[in-house]
C-alpha cells in the first residue's frame, strides 16, 4: 500500500512539473540569466522526478534489471536531485546578488563542490535495503546527496543573510520558505527512507517560485519596468540630442543673423543693406522651423507650461500686426485687425503663447493667400467682473482646403501638398503646436473651410481682468526706438567661437560700450580676477572648461573685483528647462542665441547700473 502511494505521490509531482514547464515555455517572457536558469532548474527537476520514479520500480524489480542499469539509473537519479539543488542555489544568488559580472565568476565556483560530489556519487559504493513497503537505495552515493542538500542550504543561507538588507522582504522569506521546506523534506526523507518524500521537496521549490517570483504577472510588471526605463533612456537621449542639435545649429545662425543685422546697420548703399535683411530673413526662417521642432519636444515630453502673466491686449494686437504687415504687402494683401471696444485693456494670461498661436495662423494666411484679404478679429463674447471670454478668428481668401484634408491639419510632420501648397517652406507642426498651446490654455482650434474660397482657424479663451480701460503704452527704450549708450560700462564675454564674439562686439558698437571678448575659459577666469567689470557674459558649451564650470570657479575664488557682478548664460540651448537649470546653477539671467539685438539690448538695460546708462533720442 505505501508504495503504491509512493507511486501515486511522484506521479503527482511528474505532472506538476510537466504543467509548470508547459505554461513556462508558452509564456512570453524576458530573456534574462535568471529566467534561464529557471529554465535548466525546472528541466533538471523534470529529468530527477522521471528517474526517481524509475528506480522505484527497478530497486523494486532487481531480478529484471542488469545492476550495472540499476546502477546507472540511481547514479543519474542522484546526480540530477544534485544538480538541481545547486541550479535553486544559483537561482537564488542570481535573485539576491546584482547581475555584476564579478557575480557571474562567483557563481561558477559554487559549481565545484557540484562537480566533486556528482563524481563522488558515480564512484562510491551504494547499496539496496529491503524495507517492509518498499525497497530503496542507500550507501555512501546516497550520503553524499544528503551532504549536497545541507551544503547548499547552508550556502543559501549564508547569502540570504549576509544581502539581507538588499532583498526584498517578500523575495527573502518566500526563499527561507522554500530552502527550509526542501531541508526538512529531504531530513524526513534520510530518516524514514522508505517515505520517498524526497520529489515533494523538488515539486514544493518548483510551485513557490513558479508562482511567485517566475509568475507572467510578475513577468508582465517586470518586462513593463525595462519598457519604461527603455522609454526614460530613449527620452534622455532625445533632450540630449536636441540640446546639443539647438546648440549646434543655433551657433552658426547667430553669426549669420548678427552679421546681416551688422550689414545693415553700417552699411550706407540700399542694395547692401537689401542683401543684409534678405539674409537676415533666410536665417530667421530656419530659426522658426529649429523652434517649432524643439516646441514639438516640449509638448511631446509634456513639459510645457502655460506661465500667465499680466499684458496689455491692444499692446500684442500692435506687435502681431507690425510682425505680419510687412509680408502682406509684399504679396500686396489687405490686412484687416478688427476689435471689440468693451475688450479690457490689461488681461492676466499667457500673452507670449497666445500671440505664438495667433501669429502662426496669420503667418499660415498670408503664406496660402495669393489675393485679396487676411483678418483677425477678436470678440468680446462674455464678460464679467473679474472675467473676460473671448473669441479669436483668423480669416483668409485663400486657397482653402479639400475637406479630406482637415483631419491631417493637427498631426505633428503632416503637410497638406497639393499643386499649390507643395512649394511652400514649412516642417507641418505649426498648427499641431498652435492646438497643443490651446489645450493647455483649456481652448481648442477649430477650423473651417472652403476649397477654393478661404480658410478661418477660431478659438475661444477665458482672461482674468486685471484693468477695465486701456493703459497708455510705455515707450520702449530698445536700441531702435530709443537709442542709449553706455561709455563707462565694462563688459566680459567669453565665448570660444570668434564669429560669435565679432557679433557680440558689434551688436555693441553703437552703445560705444567698452567690450572686453575672450575665446577661452581660462583666459576669462583672469580677466575676472584682475580687472573690474559691469556684467559678464558666459558662454555654455566651451572646450576644456565650459560656462557652468566657469561660473563655479569664479564663485570659489571669493572676494573679488567681480563679487556682486551679474553674470549671464549666453547659450545656444533652449530646450525645455534650460533658463532654469541656469538660474539654478547660479547665473543672473539667461539669453538665447541666435543673440536679437533687441534683447541683447533689454538685457544690457536690465542689469547694466542705471548711472552709467546715458538715452539719447
Amino acid at each position: 500500500m505505501m508504495f503504491f502511494m509512493n507511486v501515486k505521490l511522484q506521479i503527482s509531482c511528474l505532472v506538476i512539473i510537466l504543467y509548470i514547464i508547459l505554461n513556462y515555455f508558452l509564456t512570453k517572457r524576458v530573456k534574462s540569466y535568471v529566467h534561464r536558469i529557471f529554465s535548466a532548474t525546472i528541466i533538471t527537476a523534470l529529468i530527477y522526478l522521471l528517474f526517481d520514479l524509475i528506480t522505484v520500480y527497478t530497486v523494486n524489480h532487481r531480478e529484471m534489471i542488469s545492476p550495472i542499469l540499476n546502477r546507472i539509473l540511481h547514479n543519474i537519479y542522484l546526480t540530477s536531485m544534485t544538480f538541481f539543488l545547486l541550479l535553486i542555489f544559483v537561482y537564488s544568488y542570481s535573485v539576491v546578488i546584482d547581475m555584476k559580472p564579478s557575480a557571474h565568476r562567483v557563481r561558477f565556483l559554487w559549481g565545484i563542490p557540484w562537480i566533486a560530489m556528482a563524481i563522488a556519487i558515480w564512484c562510491l559504493p551504494l547499496h539496496y535495503v529491503h524495507g517492509e513497503h518498499t525497497d530503496y537505495s542507500m550507501g555512501a552515493a546516497a550520503y553524499v546527496a544528503y551532504v549536497c542538500v545541507v551544503f547548499y542550504f547552508l550556502c543559501a543561507l549564508f547569502v540570504l543573510l549576509r544581502n539581507r538588507k538588499k532583498v526584498n522582504v517578500q523575495v527573502k522569506r518566500l526563499l527561507f520558505i522554500a530552502y527550509g521546506t526542501q531541508f526538512i523534506i529531504l531530513i524526513i526523507q534520510a530518516l524514514y527512507p522508505e517515505t520517498l518524500v524526497s520529489s515533494m521537496a523538488i515539486a514544493i521549490n518548483s510551485i513557490a517560485i513558479y508562482m511567485t517570483l517566475e509568475s507572467p504577472d510578475i513577468h508582465l510588471i517586470e518586462q513593463l519596468k525595462i519598457e519604461k526605463q527603455s522609454a526614460i533612456s530613449a527620452n534622455k537621449a532625445k533632450s540630449e540630442f536636441l540640446a546639443k542639435m539647438s546648440h549646434e545649429i543655433r551657433t552658426p545662425i547667430n553669426g549669420v543673423m548678427g552679421l546681416s543685422e551688422l550689414i545693415m546697420r553700417e552699411s550706407s548703399q540700399d542694395e547692401v543693406c537689401q542683401y543684409g535683411q534678405d539674409i537676415k530673413e533666410s536665417a530667421e526662417l530656419l530659426l522658426n522651423i529649429i523652434n517649432e521642432i524643439l516646441d514639438a519636444s516640449k509638448i511631446e515630453s509634456g513639459k510645457l507650461q502655460i506661465v500667465p502673466a499680466v499684458y496689455e491686449m491692444n499692446h500684442m494686437i500692435r506687435e502681431l500686426h507690425s510682425i505680419i504687415v510687412e509680408e502682406a504687402r509684399k504679396k500686396e494683401l489687405r490686412i484687416s485687425f478688427q476689435m471689440d471696444s468693451d475688450i479690457p485693456g490689461r488681461l492676466y494670461g499667457d500673452d507670449l503663447r497666445i500671440k505664438q498661436v495667433l501669429l502662426n495662423l496669420l503667418n499660415n494666411a498670408v503664406k496660402y493667400t495669393l489675393e485679396g484679404e487676411v483678418s483677425l478679429k477678436i470678440e468680446c463674447v462674455k464678460k464679467s467682473k473679474d472675467e473676460v471670454e473671448l473669441h479669436f478668428a483668423v480669416s483668409d481668401t485663400g486657397i482653402g482646403i479639400k475637406p479630406e484634408h482637415i483631419s491631417k491639419l493637427f498631426d505633428s510632420f503632416e503637410r497638406i501638398e497639393d499643386d499649390q501648397t507643395r512649394y511652400e517652406p514649412g516642417t507641418g507642426l505649426g498648427l499641431t503646436i498652435a492646438s497643443s498651446y490651446l489645450k493647455l490654455m483649456n481652448s481648442e482650434l477649430k477650423v473651417k473651410s472652403t476649397y477654393g474660397v478661404g480658410s478661418t482657424f477660431s478659438f475661444t479663451l477665458k482672461q482674468q481682468i486685471v484693468n477695465d480701460q486701456y493703459q497708455q503704452e510705455k515707450p520702449e527704450t530698445n536700441a531702435y526706438k530709443k537709442w542709449y549708450k553706455a561709455v563707462s560700462a565694462r563688459i566680459l564675454v567669453v565665448d570660444d567661437n570668434r564669429l560669435n564674439l565679432k557679433v557680440f562686439t558689434g551688436l555693441l558698437k553703437q552703445a560705444q560700450m567698452n567690450v572686453t571678448a575672450v575665446d577661452n575659459a581660462k583666459e576669462g577666469l583672469d580677466y575676472f580676477k584682475k580687472e573690474s567689470f559691469d556684467l559678464i557674459f558666459l558662454d555654455h558649451m566651451m572646450p576644456d572648461m565650459n560656462g557652468i564650470e566657469m561660473l563655479h570657479e569664479m564663485k570659489r575664488y571669493g572676494p573679488g573685483p567681480n563679487e556682486s557682478t551679474p553674470v549671464i548664460m549666453l547659450s545656444a540651448n533652449a530646450v525645455n528647462g534650460a533658463k532654469e537649470k541656469y538660474l539654478e546653477e547660479g547665473f543672473t539671467d539667461y539669453l538665447s542665441k541666435p543673440i536679437l539685438p533687441d534683447k541683447l539690448d533689454e538685457m544690457i538695460l536690465k542689469h547694466l547700473p542705471k548711472d552709467l546708462i546715458e538715452y539719447q533720442e
